[in-house]
């Protein structure tokens, strides 16, 4: 398992490999291509499949504890 920390800003993000997040603190939004869109914020669980691809904007520095497959 990992520690993630990032200060807000947008980008573009593609999954390569399955990833759960378990988010500590922060707030942030992903926008799958698809349109579907996923908050999270401090006590968030979430999982992205490989092959994943949207967009991420970061509002509130978030940390999160990951692990990827």
């Amino acid at each position: 398992m990992e520690m993630w920390r990032c200060t807000p800003g947008r980008w573009r993000c593609e999954v390569e490999r399955d990833e759960f997040c378990y988010f500590l603190s922060g707030h942030a939004v992903y926008t799958e291509d698809t349109g579907e869109v996923t908050e999270v914020g401090a006590g968030t669980a979430a999982a992205f499949p490989a092959g994943w691809k949207g967009d991420c904007e970061v509002i509130e520095t978030v940390r999160k504890v990951y692990m990827v497959r």
